[in-house]
């Protein structure tokens, strides 16, 4: 299984209000799957400042989707 692991959550950052924690393993972004950092920040990048980028997440025995504000 691919995916991008959360290894860090700056305190009060986009990640930290999206309601990512340390450990969430980013296993799509915008949709689409993504299995390594730089898929995850072309993401990112190609998104417009102030949208919302939709992740779904594996968070132990679960999967969550969360909603990641561009800044």
């Amino acid at each position: 299984m691919g995916g991008v692991l959360v290894s860090d959550v700056r305190t009060r950052g986009p990640a930290e209000r999206a309601g990512l924690r340390r450990g969430d393993l980013i296993l799509k972004a915008g949709g689409g799957p993504v299995s390594n950092i730089e898929q995850l920040g072309g993401v990112l990048l190609a998104a417009k400042a102030g949208s919302l980028i939709s992740l779904d997440v594996r968070r132990g025995e679960e999967t969550v989707s969360v909603a990641l504000e561009r800044r």
